[in-house]
């Protein structure tokens, strides 16, 4: 549901609302709006933001996708051609997960649906720390208290209630590669 928001161009955010087991009604849960930590960076982009409050250990969604292919291994995802092509043409939402079927999916979160748990993003080369992790099977959980979005304030003033997660070596690692000798951007 679009909130009026006076803090952005668009003049709102996206409340996203669930309805969980055993309860009667859906309450808000996350908040899509530009993200606070890319500005500090001097990037654009779209993140998460709590809603709601969050404890530690509080499970807020599953991370979903497109299977880019599955693996026997993490070492054979991060070495496969076709993933650094993925990587090559823009996907910055990948991610390795545990297959259902035995093995390891890359997942591509880029178009993913609700509550689009792909839009959160690495604190990497900021002084913010992660708050949510997502486990090898694709849950995210959160790790620290986050306070909810709160309307009245500014985005740069809500950093505390975006999600951040690191998304870990294997990630920097790939797309560190490409434009190099080893991962050329050409095709």
């Amino acid at each position: 549901i679009a909130i009026h928001y006076e803090h952005t161009d668009e003049k709102k955010v996206v409340y996203i609302y669930i309805k969980r087991r055993g309860n009667a009604h859906y309450e808000p849960w996350l908040v899509r709006a530009p993200s606070a930590l890319l500005a500090r960076v001097g990037a654009h982009g779209m993140g998460l933001y709590a809603a709601r409050r969050f404890k530690p250990e509080d499970i807020i969604g599953k991370y979903e996708g497109t299977v880019v292919n599955t693996y026997e291994s993490r070492e054979h995802a991060l070495d496969s051609p076709l993933v650094h092509s993925v990587a090559r043409h823009g996907a910055n939402k990948l991610r390795l997960m545990r297959s259902p079927g035995g093995g390891w999916d890359v997942i591509n979160g880029d178009g993913a649906p609700l509550p689009n748990l792909s839009l959160v993003n690495d604190p990497h080369g900021t002084r913010f720390h992660a708050n949510v992790h997502v486990s090898e099977w694709g849950y995210m959980r959160a790790t620290a208290t986050i306070p909810p979005f709160d309307l009245t304030k500014p985005l740069d003033q809500n950093i505390g209630s975006e999600l951040k997660d690191s998304y870990g070596d294997e990630f920097w690692q790939i797309h560190s590669r490409l434009g190099t000798r080893e991962v050329p951007l050409e095709v």
